[in-house]
């Protein structure tokens, strides 16, 4: 699966974590957040994944040394090994924080997962993400606050990892070195390839979600200074006014779909459209103080 999708799972893998445990909120907020990041790194295997791409060649090195230690991509980082490996070099990290071997682990396990968590997330990009995996890594150093989440947080958002690559065509080697086999969790019909369109409407729906309340807010907001304008139906539009509107369209558009130039993104948009414009036009006219004033106009 994406990056993506991996951080989102292994979040809310953490706040259900968090949730039965009974933890207070803020501590259940840091394994969630820990274990968001967590989720992305059995993707060290993998040059250009997500986690590598955090520190620039810093993780792009360790991907590089993952991959040839691990055997490839999906291979030993995806196994009952590869958890079993990450959660104990973890704990070792964490038990050892007093000396300089368990310092170095650990500042370079926060402030990588960290880091590729909030890119993945797109919740901050480039030196500013690496500033705050820093500042987290320096805390859990300095302060020890939330080392006894690490660890859990390693093994939720690693077994988080595998189960939503197990939803795909590819599988994973649970039993690798031992066994080449690939386990699916889904038949194969039903199996999904990475990015396409069954983990961005499934596993990964905040896209669509966040087109879906833009291309709404978007609606609403036109809608809203058309009405203040007093303009209520085409005869009352002037030359000036169809300029606006053809501006409208250009300045709106990236309010509607963001950066998405794709057409699924467009296709997205443009439902949300129809669907709200017709719920609007049959809702409207229904509305009692509203029959003499609607926004479809009246004849004059």
């Amino acid at each position: 699966m994406l990056g993506h999708s991996h951080a989102l799972s292994g979040g809310v893998a953490g706040l259900a974590a968090g949730i039965f445990m009974h933890l207070p909120i803020p501590q259940t907020a840091a394994l969630a957040g820990f274990t968001a990041g967590m989720a992305l790194l059995p993707d060290l295997d993998k040059c250009g994944s997500s986690p590598a791409r955090s520190l620039g060649f810093v993780s792009e090195a360790v991907a590089w040394v993952f991959g040839r230690i691990s055997g490839g991509h999906r291979h030993a980082t995806h196994s009952f090994l590869g958890i079993v490996i990450f959660t104990a070099l973890a704990w070792a990290s964490c038990h050892f924080r007093a000396d300089w071997g368990g310092q170095a682990g650990l500042a370079l396990l926060m402030t990588l997962s960290v880091s590729a968590a909030l890119e993945a997330l797109h919740l901050a990009r480039g030196h500013v993400a690496d500033l705050a995996g820093v500042a987290v890594a320096a805390a859990a150093i300095w302060y020890g606050y939330g080392l006894r989440f690490i660890p859990i947080a390693v093994l939720l958002g690693c077994a988080t990892h595998i189960t939503g690559d197990m939803l795909t065509d590819s599988g994973c080697m649970l039993g690798y070195p031992w066994s080449r086999q690939r386990f699916h969790l889904l038949p194969e019909p039903l199996a999904f390839t990475t990015g396409t369109l069954p983990e961005l409407l499934i596993i990964d729906p905040i896209p669509f979600t966040e087109k879906i309340l833009r291309t709404v807010l978007v609606y609403a907001l036109i809608a809203l200074l058309f009405r203040l304008s007093g303009k209520r139906g085409l005869a009352n539009l002037s030359t000036f006014d169809f300029v606006v509107i053809f501006l409208l369209s250009n300045v709106v558009q990236n309010a509607v779909i963001g950066n998405d130039t794709s057409l699924t993104g467009g296709v997205v948009g443009a439902v949300t459209l129809v669907v709200v414009n017709a719920v609007v036009n049959r809702w409207w006219p229904a509305v009692p103080s509203r029959r003499i004033s609607s926004t479809a106009g009246r004849p004059r």
